[in-house]
């Protein structure tokens, strides 16, 4: 017995209060593993990843007490091991729980560079996310013992775990290792694959990575992708390669974008640019084409390395997401009280018993070897594990029993059931960006009785019609899972002078139910210059929006301090631009490089500038992390990109956590 009241080495995990124990534990573990090669991990925690001492003692004496481990631990290995400590390769661990007490602050000098700490490697954490917290100083970056990176493919704790598929993206894994390796982390890097299963991939780009920097490393933004396409090949040979290299991308990227069991019903919008919808789409995609090679595969013998380490955990992925995707669209048209609701609450049912289906497919390949391995929740997680995790709350909509027509915006949230009353006009903006776009509106029949409809506009240069028949009328049946008919509004001839027309969908009452009438549903089409007035006068912003992609930049300008160069796919949108060297320190409008891109608008006007980067954290310590904008020739503003008191992996910071 390791621990206890009857073990030799006592029941407190404890230095001061069972020191003798600890000694012998240590010592009996030296003997036991002495022979063989090591690395030999020094230093201590709390018990259950703790603190040592606890809150109400002081830095100093952590500091102290951490020391006397050490040393205690350096006799020990001398007199068991080697007495040449500097041969024996030695590793302290600095996780975020003992992180203070390796740096100090500025009345207590920590671990940092205490001389009983030479010829150890110091190995640093990044946040259990993926992304770096502190990366080696440029004055030590050279020190005896060199620096490690402890690394995370799997993660059990706050502030929520993945433990499920697959879920590390290699550029993310590429970006960040890349930058630790170019700060001097060099001498051990190791990984949490949690169950191995079905980390492979991941795994072997990042030992791959620690092994050939010179083939993989930061030199070269291309090799996320390289080494998919590569790896993919020596699984299922080159033919296949770049089919089974584009599903592996496409899922784990996914995945990263949002972990499985963080994902919920609101994660994505249900109609703001159509992004829930063309999720749906692409897990369509990714599930199609995932069956598509498995009938390729079927009854060869590679068959079961397909299905384990590309078609299930692809088809899990994606049933996941569209799960959640279905569950958000079900509450928003269940909000408008569409009776089209209930067609997603179907798919949400549907995914709850595929989820089932695939788990148990897993379990049985191969008689069972891996049987168990894909157990862990990760459905709708409202804490860091599984404790009261809830699977989607389905709506289920009654329609109405009088006749009723919703009009409602394919790519925004604004809709109407033209009462007299209450009636609701649509303000359609989207003209006024681009001249040669089209607009689409949805017609749903969320009444009782069948409805007719006809469009009439106010001006000859709007054409309204029913994307399916090409008409401007038609019969809307009473709801039965149909899809709800959809117009294009389609501005042919548009006038370039500022103008407004009105947009009237009609309908037609003589093919009504005697139980209730229904009203006009009147919608406002705005060109160019009217847009302005009636962005102020409304606050609607949605189609005023406009997204600049990382690629789409027309210029990047470099200093003498360094670049910045392109990464896709990277990121949420599919690009972003990183700073070259990672290890250099820029100061905005001096010697920062940068990325120009060009916009316009048609009046003078204030516009808010939102910039998203990737979760980013202070390497240096400090708390502050600052970008430049500049608008023309104006001046250039520093945007800070954290908040004062910003703590990356401490899931009591609720910046960082969220």
């Amino acid at each position: 017995m390791v621990r206890g009241e009857d073990s030799p080495y006592g029941n407190e995990w404890n230095f001061d209060r069972n020191r003798e124990g600890l000694t012998a534990y240590w010592r009996d573990g030296l003997k036991r593993n002495g022979a063989f090669e090591n690395i030999i991990t020094i230093g201590m925690r709390g018990e259950r990843d703790s603190e040592i001492l606890g809150h109400e003692a002081s830095l100093r004496e952590n500091i102290d007490y951490l020391k006397e481990v050490i040393t205690t631990q350096n006799r020990l290995i001398a007199e068991e091991i080697d007495p040449e400590l500097k041969s024996v390769p030695r590793l302290l661990a600095v996780y975020k729980e003992v992180e203070r007490y390796f740096y100090g602050d500025s009345e207590n000098e920590g671990l940092r560079r205490w001389d009983g700490l030479e010829g150890v490697t110091c190995m640093l954490c990044e946040d259990n996310h993926g992304d770096m917290r502190r990366l080696p100083e440029e004055d030590e970056r050279d020190r005896a013992g060199g620096w490690g990176m402890y690394y995370h493919f799997d993660y059990h704790g706050d502030p929520v775990s993945y433990e499920w598929v697959n879920s590390t993206y290699l550029p993310q894994v590429w970006e960040q290792m890349s930058g630790a390796y170019e700060a001097g982390v060099r001498e051990i890097w190791i990984v949490n694959v949690g169950d191995l299963k079905p980390q492979e991939l991941p795994l072997s780009y990042f030992m791959d990575m620690a092994y050939d920097m010179d083939t993989w490393g930061g030199a070269h933004t291309d090799s996320p992708q390289r080494y998919l396409h590569r790896w993919s090949g020596e699984q299922f040979g080159a033919e296949a390669a770049g089919a089974i290299a584009s599903l592996l991308d496409c899922y784990t990227h996914i995945n990263n974008t949002r972990r499985p069991e963080a994902l919920n019903d609101s994660v994505y919008h249900p109609t703001h640019y159509g992004e829930a919808r063309a999720m749906m789409s692409l897990c369509k995609r990714l599930t199609d084409s995932a069956g598509e090679l498995r009938q390729s595969y079927a009854g060869t013998e590679l068959e079961p390395a397909y299905l384990q380490l590309v078609d299930i955990p692809v088809r899990a992925s994606a049933n996941l997401l569209r799960m959640q995707l279905a569950a958000g669209l079900d509450h928003y048209l269940a909000s408008q009280g569409r009776p089209s609701a209930d067609t997603y609450a179907a798919i949400v049912d549907e995914a709850l018993s595929e989820d089932i289906a695939i788990r148990d497919e897993y379990h049985s390949l191969c008689g069972g070897k891996w049987d168990g391995l894909m157990l862990s929740e990760h459905i709708g997680f409202t804490h860091w594990n599984d404790e009261e995790a809830m699977y989607p709350v389905r709506h289920i909509v009654t329609p109405s029993r009088r006749g009723r027509l919703t009009v409602a915006e394919v790519n925004g949230d604004t809709w109407t059931c033209g009462g007299d009353w209450t009636r609701r006009e649509l303000v359609l903006t989207g003209f006024a960006d681009d001249l040669n776009s089209v607009q689409e509106l949805e017609l749903e029949n969320s009444g009782t009785g069948d409805i007719s409809w006809s469009a009439e506009c106010d001006s000859p240069w709007f054409v309204a019609e029913d994307v399916a028949t090409g008409r401007s009328e038609g019969v809307l049946p009473q709801y039965d899972e149909a899809a709800p008919a959809s117009i294009s509004v389609d501005a042919e001839g548009l006038p370039v002078i500022g103008s407004m027309t009105r947009l009237r969908i009609r309908c037609l009452k003589d093919r009504l139910p005697q139980t209730g009438q229904v009203g006009d549903a009147v919608l406002h089409i705005l060109s160019p210059e009217a847009h302005a007035h009636v962005y102020v006068r409304l606050q609607y912003t949605h189609s005023d929006e406009t997204v600049l992609e990382a690629a789409d930049n027309s210029a990047m300008c470099s200093t003498e301090g360094g670049e910045l160069r392109l990464l896709k796919p990277y990121g949420k949108y599919g690009s972003g631009l990183k700073a070259f060297p990672a290890t250099a320190r820029f100061v905005p409008g001096k010697d920062a490089p940068s990325a120009l891109w060009s916009f316009s608008l048609s009046e003078e006007r204030d516009i808010t500038i939102t910039v998203i980067t990737a979760p980013s954290n202070p390497l240096d310590g400090q708390t502050s992390l600052a970008l430049g904008v500049q608008v023309d020739d104006g001046e250039i503003k520093e945007a800070q990109l954290i908040p004062g008191g910003y703590r990356a992996g401490e899931a009591s910071c609720l910046e960082w956590a969220r």
